[in-house]
């Protein structure tokens, strides 16, 4: 994804009242002084995990701000299963990915570790890459699930 549609997607959610931010180290970024615009928020506030993977940053954020619902998306099966078992009730788990384009399946490679980081939507799947193996997922747009 270009920084063109990063930039639509945001200007998108903005509009809708949302606020979208990159977490590099969930740690750092799931602090609620990072977020001002929450401080005073009744806990309510709705959150979306893309590429969740386990969900570790979706129960950091659980427990900063413990009224939110979080959206969680993992579009890989290893991943996903432990996503559902480790989510909070207030926690809707997807097992697809978000993109800019719909795409009823894609073949990718995955990894056979539940906590591999690398998993990508843009990588193909190599036959002689080590520990990985074959994977169809499913891309859709946020508009289209916001809809």
């Amino acid at each position: 994804m270009n920084d063109i549609q990063k930039n639509r997607i945001k200007h998108l959610l903005a509009r809708m009242g949302y606020v979208l931010r990159s977490t590099h180290s969930y740690k750092k970024y799931t602090d609620p002084c990072n977020f001002p615009e929450f401080r005073q928020a009744s806990g309510n506030i709705t959150i979306f995990d893309v590429g969740a993977n386990i969900g570790q940053t979706s129960a950091e954020f659980q427990k900063q701000f413990p009224g939110s619902t979080i959206y969680a998306f993992e579009p890989f099966k290893i991943p996903f299963q432990q996503l559902q078992a480790n989510a909070a009730p207030q926690t809707k788990c997807f097992n697809f990915a978000l993109s800019d384009t719909i795409e009823p399946e894609r073949k990718v490679a995955a990894s056979n570790h539940p906590r591999c980081t690398t998993n990508s939507i843009a990588r193909e799947y190599d036959p002689t890459a080590d520990n990985r193996h074959e994977e169809t997922i499913a891309i859709k747009t946020l508009d289209n699930f916001v809809r």
